[in-house]
């Protein structure tokens, strides 16, 4: 009998083992390979930045930008650094953690907003959307503080190290409350109605002015690049709320670099678009058609709201100076 619960415990022993080193495996594996495809990206979108964003003067829409993009990178890097550093005190497990809430609150809130001046301009600065994008940003920003300060309250953190002498390490959550699993649901959320919206007005530019004509639309060119923000994004969203749902806490960064990367990459590449768009030699023309819904050719035989050439150029700056 003795015998035998010696084995059963050192059995347990060993497969708590063999979890915490595949936990450890799989969350360097991830982290990595995310800040790998990060760092890719950044450097492949370094002409387009330097082309549309290192121009004179400064817009809501360029400062989003330069926060996104290099306010992801540090935090990536440095998460990244973290997890292959060879012998962490357990006082840097705590700055860790609380690193990690942070920044996840923070990047979410700036890549959140960059989808909302996108969706302000794909209802052409309308005063009702506008309101409802307010609303929705403070909701999804006050939840996602209110479940941070919580979990920074009560949490315990401290790297879990398998021996001073090979480098595995992970960061080990204690004491952490229930609501920590629901961190991504804001963001679903507000995901969701961002979409819901983009998708109400492709459909309202496809029965004002036919599928061919609102296809070649600069409002459904804005459609378009939030529908794959949103399947790309809102994938990695889900996945992370499933893994922190059904998995156990030592595989809670797992999702956590991609997601972070993922969402640094889709809001940089959303906010170039636009700028690029703005910025190309028929610029005036399309910041008409988000008044009229039609390129110029379109425009010409379906006169709605027709613009002046001094007031398009007006609304051209108008628009620069925010996007």
């Amino acid at each position: 009998m003795t015998e035998t619960a010696c084995s059963g415990a050192l059995c347990a022993e060993i497969n708590t083992i063999s979890t915490a080193v595949n936990a450890i495996r799989l969350t360097k594996l991830c982290n990595l390979s995310s800040c790998i495809l990060f760092v890719y990206d950044f450097v492949s979108s370094m002409d387009r930045e330097y082309r549309l964003m290192w121009t004179p003067g400064l817009s809501v829409g360029k400062a989003l930008f330069f926060l996104i993009r290099y306010y992801t990178l540090v935090t990536i890097v440095l998460i990244t650094l973290g997890m292959f550093h060879p012998n962490p005190s357990h006082e840097v497990g705590g700055y860790w953690a609380r690193f990690h809430w942070v920044s996840g609150a923070i990047l979410s809130t700036l890549t959140e907003a960059s989808l909302q001046i996108r969706m302000y301009a794909i209802y052409n600065r309308s005063k009702w959307i506008l309101s409802i994008l307010v609303i929705s940003l403070a909701m999804t920003i006050s939840a996602m503080a209110i479940i941070a300060r919580i979990i920074l309250q009560e949490q315990k953190a401290f790297f879990l190290s398998l021996g001073d002498s090979i480098d595995m390490h992970i960061c080990d959550v204690s004491n952490l409350p229930s609501l920590f699993r629901f961190w991504w649901t804001p963001a679903l959320v507000n995901e969701t109605l961002l979409v819901l919206l983009a998708v109400i007005r492709g459909i309202q530019n496809f029965k004002e002015y036919g599928s061919r004509n609102a296809m070649r639309s600069f409002v459904m060119s804005l459609v378009k690049d939030s529908l794959l923000y949103f399947i790309a994004v809102f994938a990695f969203y889900l996945v992370a709320q499933l893994f922190w749902l059904l998995k156990d806490k030592l595989y809670l960064e797992i999702p956590v670099g991609y997601s972070i990367a993922m969402q640094g990459i889709m809001s940089q590449r959303l906010l170039l678009n636009v700028r690029e768009r703005f910025s190309s030699p028929t610029a005036a023309t399309l910041v008409g058609s988000l008044s009229t819904g039609q390129e110029e050719s379109i425009a010409r035989s379906i006169p709605l709201r027709p613009m002046s050439p001094y007031h398009l150029q007006s609304r051209k700056r108008d628009y620069e100076n925010e996007f």
